[in-house]
């Protein structure tokens, strides 16, 4: 295990709280064409509803669970996140950096 300062953890853990709004929010963004599709009349409400169902019952709760894991190391979760474009290299904390790196490599 990493010791990292508990101001460099309490930086990643904002991160990780950032990424997890911009994941939400790419998601979000696709349910919101739904909503389009609805009031343009090209689904209708039924439909409309059971894509919000399984919104609500998957990407949803599939975040919540990733970002909020007990026992996932924040380090791992930093490079999911650097991996997948949510977070810049840039905002990485110096002395997290090179672990982030090296497990970014490891597992993506």
């Amino acid at each position: 295990m990493i010791e990292l300062s508990k101001k460099t953890r309490k930086e990643l853990r904002k991160l990780l709280i950032q990424a997890y709004a911009k994941e939400l929010d790419q998601h979000l963004f696709d349910l919101s064409m739904k909503f389009d599709d609805w009031k343009n009349k090209k689904i209708d409400c039924w439909d409309l509803n059971d894509h919000i169902h399984k919104f609500h019952d998957g990407i949803s709760r599939d975040l919540f669970n990733t970002y909020n894991a007990r026992g996932v190391d924040d380090i791992y979760m930093i490079s999911r996140a650097l991996a997948n474009d949510l977070l810049r290299k840039e905002e990485i904390p110096s002395e997290a950096i090179d672990i982030v790196e090296r497990c970014v490599n490891d597992l993506f």
